[in-house]
């Protein structure tokens, strides 16, 4: 059962679409200038064992650039599969017309291509800009647009309207001017850049061995003594405990870290910016005299910077939420992948973009991990009630009860918040009227410094009330309270029909219905808490 934590690195490919314009002629320019935006992939995924392929057209500028780079290979661009659009097969396709005299280098790209894409002229267009149907299947297509231009945009007419559809779907790009020899990098709305920045950082993150292997011995366990408990076979859950379990693992325990980071930088800027009213009330009026107090709220106010700027520039809480979604994602597809069904990726709609891209960097190693998995296990052999009931037990049941105890968790953080808060400022507001009445200032020889006492806690509780409010809200008790029961009671209803289930078709079709519910599920609280990062 053990595995290698450093072993889970998760593999992309990266389909870069390159378009050179017809009248550019600097073959060697538009070498150095690609080869440079390669590189610069291959940087941005240092830690990911990646491969870039080229998806390009036979411009005559572009095959030559292409070509040179293919016979003059470097570990940046070794290997680079091409996959070359063309509007009419290979045997059909004129290159005559070219007018830089490749003709001959552009059937040579036809032959060293590893995929050829015939895109026929006379295909609907999906958009009312003037270009080619190659060239709108190839940014459909690619993942990371190039753009070799003679110049820029309004110097090259041919390369306005690309530019403007790559604009109009989000492709990010990288736009070179082969007349001056710079390269412009343009983020567009699909951020892939981000997404690929994020998938390196994930395979950057490293885990306690110690803890790693702890952790996979006490499933193993687990899973063990229900697969004892249902009577399914031994070896049913053994590929997966080898491919995806381990990557379930990861997930969960760098999400549980970066949630703990969360929690308590949120603890410590609230408790402190309390603290820092209280440090400065008492110093102003019992201590006037003594400076060196000051230097407390000073230093308290630096904690709350470090902690602020530590959050934001380790992305705490984007981790936190980004890897606790993946490895929600992935606990499903655990269990779907013992009745061979593939859990499918969220779908997109306009409400979860909100919590996700179709190419965001969950998404895609997701699916990396799921490629893992080997197809050759896969058995339906597995008595039916037996499968039913390990099935029950180590998921359905197990979700149903975490989303109790959370349900109710929450309720009462929720309630314990919110009374401490209204009891803080209830006894505010019976100071206040005790000052606004002047009975502090009634002579008293036991405590002769009562109205600085006064004074003092009138201002600093309603500051630890807020700081309070600010948690409870930070942290939304009552919504995540009110959705589990939710999800809690639908899921009931759930179980209670896969318990009553007698054929293997309903029982896949009830498993898929719980993978959606906990998926919406997941959607949701990403969405609610995307929005609750840590700020001054």
């Amino acid at each position: 059962m053990k595995d290698n934590p450093d072993s889970l690195i998760l593999p992309h490919t990266v389909l870069a679409g390159f378009i050179c314009s017809e009248t550019a002629g600097n073959p060697e320019v538009t070498e150095r200038l690609l080869r440079n935006i390669i590189t610069r992939i291959g940087h941005i995924l240092n830690a990911t064992p990646h491969t870039i392929k080229l998806l390009c057209n036979d411009s005559g500028c572009g095959s030559e650039a292409v070509l040179r780079i293919l016979d003059n290979p470097d570990e940046s661009v070794s290997p680079l599969p091409v996959t070359l659009y063309l509007p009419a097969s290979p045997e059909n396709h004129d290159t005559s017309g070219d007018h830089h005299g490749s003709g001959t280098g552009q059937m040579e790209l036809v032959r060293r291509s590893t995929e050829i894409r015939v895109i026929s002229a006379i295909e609907p267009s999906g958009s009312d800009y003037s270009i080619s149907p190659v060239h709108e299947a190839l940014i459909r297509e690619c993942d990371i647009l190039i753009v070799a231009s003679r110049g820029r945009p309004d110097e090259d007419p041919d390369f306005v309207d690309i530019l403007r559809f790559a604009r109009l779907i989000g492709r990010s790009l990288f736009f070179i001017n082969l007349s001056s020899g710079s390269v412009i990098e343009m983020r567009n709305h699909d951020r892939y850049l981000e997404t690929l920045e994020h998938f390196n950082t994930y395979n950057k993150e490293s885990v306690n061995r110690a803890a790693f292997d702890a952790t996979m011995q006490r499933y193993a366990e687990i899973l063990t003594k229900k697969i004892i408990r249902s009577g399914i076979p031994a070896d049913v859950v053994k590929p997966l405990c080898r491919t995806i379990m381990p990557s379930f693992v990861r997930a969960d325990m760098l999400a549980r870290h970066y949630h703990t980071l969360y929690k308590m930088a949120g603890n410590v800027v609230y408790a402190l910016s309390a603290l820092a009213v209280f440090t400065i009330t008492v110093q102003t009026l019992f201590f006037p005299h003594i400076l060196w107090i000051v230097w407390l709220e000073v230093l308290e106010i630096a904690v709350i910077i470090v902690f602020l700027v530590g959050s934001r520039v380790g992305e705490w809480h984007r981790k936190w939420i980004d890897y606790r979604f993946l490895a929600e994602r992935t606990r499903a597809a655990f269990f779907l992948c013992v009745i061979c069904i593939r859990c499918h990726k969220p779908v997109s709609t306009q409400y979860t973009t909100l919590a996700h891209r179709p190419n965001d960097w969950m998404v895609l190693a997701f699916e990396r991990i799921l490629d893992m998995r080997p197809i050759e296990f896969c058995r339906l052999d597995i008595p039916f009630h037996a499968l039913k009931m390990f099935l029950l037990n180590a998921w359905v049941d197990n979700r149903l009860n975490f989303y109790t105890v959370a349900s109710d968790e929450n309720n009462k953080k929720y309630n314990r918040y919110a009374y401490i808060g209204e009891s803080i400022f209830f006894i505010t507001l019976i100071i206040a009227v005790v000052h606004a009445t002047g009975l502090e200032y009634t002579e008293t020889d036991l405590i002769p410094s009562f109205p600085f006492i006064l004074a003092l806690l009138t201002i600093t509780l309603p500051a630890a009330g807020a700081a309070l409010a600010a948690i409870r809200v930070q942290r939304e008790y009552l919504k995540n309270s009110e959705r589990y029961a939710s999800i809690m009671r639908h899921l009931s209803s759930v179980r209670n029909q896969i318990h009553a289930a007698e054929d293997m078709n309903t029982l896949c079709s009830l498993l898929e219905e719980v993978n959606d519910l906990t998926m919406s599920e997941e959607l949701d609280w990403r969405i609610t808490f995307r929005f609750r990062d840590l700020e001054a």
